[in-house]
């Protein structure tokens, strides 16, 4: 997912449940942060939320709640960065 097709966000989030197979035979099981987009030819999706200090490079929560919370802490850190862009 390129970040640059996304026009917007909505501001809703939300989790994923899933298990990888690590090494082979290890199973990870973990809730995915996930927010809604609205991409630049209107439709909108769920996306999951980019981490590159995760496992699987995406951003995880042990908990549901966990994972809610770093999504609310993504959209707060992106509206940030659109009020920074459109000072300059």
């Amino acid at each position: 997912m390129d970040i640059r097709k996304v026009k917007d966000f909505t501001g809703k989030v939300g989790t994923e449940f899933m298990s990888f197979l690590i090494e082979g035979d290890k199973l990870h099981s973990a809730f995915y942060s996930k927010v809604e987009v609205i991409m630049e030819d209107g439709a909108k999706k769920m996306i999951c939320i980019k981490d590159d200090t995760a496992l699987k490079g995406i951003a995880e929560g042990h908990t549901r709640a966990e994972a809610i919370k770093k999504a609310k802490y993504f959209l707060k850190r992106q509206k940030k960065k659109q009020r920074a862009a459109s000072k300059n």
